[in-house]
């Protein structure tokens, strides 16, 4: 007789409060607490078909590598670590979800992933949901995914959506409201292990958003932020003088807003349009320095 797959469910971050106020929504509702709460409620969803461990039960803090740990010992089928976002700036009105998984999105295992996960997420009524490689965001990836790619552990983190929007994060206060996120997940949870075996995987090679590109658009945000007193005006005013731009076939002009665009906030529904308008601009205009940094980024592009 065939065993139940083993899941495990990770809560983000835990008892933070006095370490920062990044996680803190603009009514002082905090993510660890919101990511715990639709925890439990996935869990009682999941056990009744799956063997399943939370990485923590309470608000506590818990070592990534005590996370990652517990889901090789329990040999894990599926690492599911569940989040809620926020932006820096934080812009009110962005809502929508995404995930995170590890190395070249076009990976089988990442595939089946994105497939489950993606549809889904895109059920919750915050508009299509994107998947984000972790390589495009920071330098080496995330440290779960990252170990957990290398003990063959499928593993996604998702983030439903963002605590910073007002309203949503009213919403996030209720049992109720988790609940049905929790049924999304429960649901994506199925499809994926519908789709895949439960044997590993070949890992195959990763992609890397070119590092000394991330250290550029990071100094242009610095610069731009410390120059003006509402970063979500001047993101909608270059994005829109971006498309302008582009309609005019003024490439070069549209290709430099959409970076500072992509410099500000990367973290926004139509980041797939404006890298695939920038890969454009690239070849239209034959520069090949821009040209090899933004083609590196197609593949993200292309596998959503």
């Amino acid at each position: 007789m065939r065993s139940l797959p083993v899941i495990v469910l990770d809560p983000g971050h835990g008892n933070s409060a006095d370490q920062d106020s990044f996680r803190r929504g603009p009514s002082g509702e905090r993510e660890e607490w919101i990511n715990l709460r639709v925890c439990l409620l996935l869990k009682e969803i999941l056990q009744k078909k799956y063997e399943v461990y939370l990485t923590r039960s309470e608000d506590k803090n818990i070592s990534l590598a005590d996370r990652v740990k517990l889901a090789v010992d329990k040999k894990a089928s599926l690492f599911l670590s569940v989040h809620h976002a926020s932006c820096d700036p934080v812009f009110p009105h962005v809502n929508f979800p995404f995930c995170f998984v590890h190395g070249s999105l076009l990976n089988s295992q990442n595939q089946h992933l994105i497939e489950s996960f993606q549809a889904e997420l895109s059920k919750a009524n915050h508009g299509p949901a994107l998947t984000y490689s972790d390589l495009f965001v920071f330098d080496k990836g995330l440290y779960i995914l990252r170990e957990l790619h290398a003990h063959s552990i499928a593993s996604v983190i998702t983030e439903y959506s963002f605590f910073s929007h007002p309203d949503e994060e009213q919403l996030l206060k209720s049992q109720e409201y988790c609940q049905k996120e929790a049924a999304i997940l429960a649901k994506a949870v199925e499809v994926f292990f519908q789709k895949t075996s439960f044997e590993s995987f070949e890992k195959s090679d990763v992609y890397r958003f070119p590092l000394s590109y991330k250290h550029q658009l990071q100094k242009q945000k610095e610069l731009l932020l410390s120059e003006c007193d509402s970063p979500e005006q001047l993101w909608s005013h270059l994005w829109q003088q971006g498309k302008d731009d582009f309609i005019l076939e003024k490439y070069e002009s549209a290709f430099l807003n959409f970076e500072k665009v992509l410099a500000i906030n990367i973290y926004f529904p139509l980041v797939c349009e404006l890298l695939a308008q920038m890969i454009v601009c690239c070849q239209k205009l034959g520069d090949s320095k821009k040209e090899k940094i933004i083609l590196q980024v197609s593949e993200f592009v292309s596998a959503l």
